[in-house]
């Protein structure tokens, strides 16, 4: 609840407020809480450029514990962005970078080295990796970093060994994970406890947000986009929204920062994140038609749907959902079963230690032609490479990707709920979009409006 968010953000200021004390006496505060954990490794983090790693599951408050810490922090150099958001971004400078005439260095450590002159602080919500891109950059990007005294700050759900499970040369990989353990403070939050989910804890929800089927259901929607944006759908106009490298996105109705959008046009064309990013940026509200059940025979759809609802959700945006068959946001995803899940995890289970015995006898191998080939005189280069058409590999692999899509469509679940209630809508209005917009009311939903 806000109550809670307001008392926690008063512990971390009064925190910040001792840490002259803490530093003139060499002391530190001990606890086996988040809070503690912060206590302890304050002076270390801010003064030597260390950083934290926070992991678990959905919904219990890891994003929450990082935002306080990012409002409360003593610096006005800092940055809090979702990763994969930074990612895109520093793959398009060094884009650019490896594009300007003449320029011959390292565009990790050049990136590395202008955010260091920007930033002390570095906030990173949903910390993952899954594209091969982002894993063969991130250790030379993060060691410049970290050696300009940056701090870093990150919330996960996997803890560190287990980023890019599986993932094509994950060899390269390993030592990025070297330096994260051995530069940061890494703590599951959940300690072996039961994960509880506390976005689907709160004080009460805003009605007519969520409908079911075609005809009456979205005469409903049409109703309520015409209470809110104080215009009929059919009568409010086409827009469009300007992305990156001048493309554009179409907006079939819009009127007072409210969209009306279908579902095929949202998710099965090819858009990403920076796209729906403009499209939360540009609008307060959303009203998104016809979304069908989410399961792996579209995961490109799915995907994109989860992306889509992040960025609403990141930016505070409003939305009315209106799906085929889905009764409530626990009913949309459609993917395995957790028997069916089960199942595959001991598979590949069982085909690790396998793979392991094939590594450990190809490492053996290599030693062995090394030395034999330097006492010829022939340089040996040893070859990083996945075992080619293995089935073990395949299956771990799979497994990997399952989890990763079940845990997004976890947390997307987990965000739609909260995005219906009261204390959601509350901190709604702080969008920009909603300032400037002098229609901007409550739902008619909203329980509130009878006061």
């Amino acid at each position: 609840t806000l109550h809670r968010r307001a008392l926690l953000r008063e512990r971390m200021s009064s925190m910040f407020s001792r840490l002259a004390v803490w530093r003139s006496r060499g002391q530190e505060s001990t606890g086996g809480s988040i809070a503690g954990m912060i206590h302890n490794n304050l002076i270390s983090l801010i003064s030597k450029g260390n950083g934290v790693y926070v992991y678990g599951g959905v919904g219990i408050g890891k994003s929450l514990l990082m935002d306080i810490f990012y409002e409360t922090a003593p610096t006005t150099k800092k940055r809090r962005v979702h990763f994969h958001s930074f990612m895109l971004d520093v793959h398009k400078k060094a884009h650019i970078l490896q594009c300007s005439p003449g320029y011959t260095g390292d565009p990790m450590r050049t990136i590395g080295l202008l955010l260091a002159r920007e930033t002390s602080l570095l906030c990173f919500d949903e910390f993952q990796v899954t594209d091969v891109g982002d894993a063969m950059v991130l250790r030379r990007l993060f060691d410049t970093l970290l050696g300009q005294g940056v701090v870093f700050v990150a919330t996960s759900n996997r803890p560190p060994d287990d980023l890019y499970a599986n993932g094509l040369n994950r060899d390269f990989f390993l030592p990025f994970i070297d330096l994260l353990k051995a530069r940061c403070i890494v703590y599951d939050l959940e300690q072996g406890r039961p994960a509880v989910d506390y976005r689907r804890n709160h004080d009460g929800n805003v009605s007519g947000l969520w409908y079911v089927g075609h005809g009456q259901s979205v005469e409903q929607m049409q109703k309520t986009f015409e209470a809110i944006s104080r215009t009929k759908v059919e009568e409010a106009n086409a827009t469009k929204v300007p992305l990156m490298l001048g493309r554009e996105l179409a907006v079939e109705h819009a009127a007072s920062g409210v969209a009306w959008v279908r579902f095929e046009k949202m998710c099965s064309e090819k858009l990403g994140s920076s796209d729906y990013l403009a499209l939360a940026e540009r609008f307060h509200t959303i009203f998104l038609v016809g979304v069908p059940p989410l399961t792996l025979e579209n995961h490109d759809e799915t995907r994109r749907f989860i992306i889509l609802i992040d960025e609403l959700y990141e930016h505070r945006c409003r939305l009315v959902l209106s799906a085929q068959t889905a009764e409530s946001p626990d009913e949309l995803f459609q993917l395995h079963t957790k028997a069916e899940m089960e199942q595959m995890e001991a598979a590949a289970q069982a085909h690790e230690m396998s793979e392991r015995e094939r590594k450990a006898a190809e490492a053996m191998a290599a030693e062995d032609l090394q030395g034999r080939t330097e006492r010829l005189g022939v340089k040996f280069k040893k070859r990083h490479h996945m075992a080619s058409g293995s089935g073990d590999v395949a299956a771990l692999r799979e497994l990997s990707a399952l989890k990763d899509l079940a845990f997004a469509c976890h947390r997307c679940t987990s965000r739609l709920i909260e995005m219906q209630s009261l204390d959601y809508h509350d901190i709604a209005k702080s969008h920009p979009a909603a300032a400037v917009d002098e229609s901007y009311c409550l739902f008619p939903g909203d329980p509130r409006n009878a006061n």
